[in-house]
């Protein structure tokens, strides 16, 4: 093994939307809020386990951090897991290489009119924006990816945020989310070939 990459990053910064109580010593999962309802409805259930379900109550309310407190937190995850992965890939005398993972805004616009569509059904049903309207914005990535950047570069780690890169060669009118985050075939496709041109570059 002499290559390793990394293609992530978003959840990291939707979950740093959680506010600190949430978090954990690396950050915190989806779908919390509810994990602590369903705990606390077994609470109510079962004596036998009560000592237990004690220690697991939900965190009082609080609330969510500024944008750049999520931006800030996520980069310093992400970057500490990282170090973890460079002591790895040392083991193993490998090279790694971090790609911040594209997000449908942070690309372009507006996407293919396949795109829009799924889009459009998408906020009726889960309302994307509505949830995570604050960090979609491409000053959002250049923020997070400037950190990530520096970080990656203090640990001698390749670094490629792949939204620029995306939108440099994307045409307009090809089909490659699914949704926000997650890509078509073809849009895999489109990335696996962009990041082995950049392996290949050495860049």
């Amino acid at each position: 093994m002499d290559e390793i990459v990394i293609f992530s990053g978003f959840n990291n910064l939707t979950l740093a939307r959680i506010p600190q109580v949430g978090q954990e010593d690396h950050g915190t999962f989806f779908e919390y809020n509810r994990y602590h309802e369903l705990f606390a409805q077994q609470k109510e259930r079962s004596l036998s386990v009560r000592n237990l379900l004690r220690r697991k109550e939900k965190p009082a309310a609080a609330d969510p951090p500024s944008r750049s407190e999520q931006i800030a937190h996520a980069a310093d995850l992400t970057l500490r897991h990282l170090a973890g992965w460079k002591s790895l890939a040392a083991a193993w005398g490998a090279k790694i290489t971090y790609i911040l993972q594209p997000l449908s805004t942070w690309v372009r616009d507006e996407g293919s009119e396949e795109e829009e569509i799924i889009f459009a059904e998408l906020e009726q049903v889960g309302g994307f924006s509505a949830r995570y309207g604050d960090i979609m914005g491409r000053e959002v990535n250049i923020e997070y990816s400037s950190i990530l950047e520096r970080g990656a570069r203090d640990l001698g780690v390749d670094y490629l945020n792949f939204s620029p890169a995306m939108a440099d060669s994307l045409d307009a009118d090809r089909w490659t989310f699914i949704d926000r985050i997650h890509l078509t075939d073809r849009g895999h496709d489109f990335v696996a070939r962009k990041i082995l041109e950049h392996l290949q570059n050495g860049s």
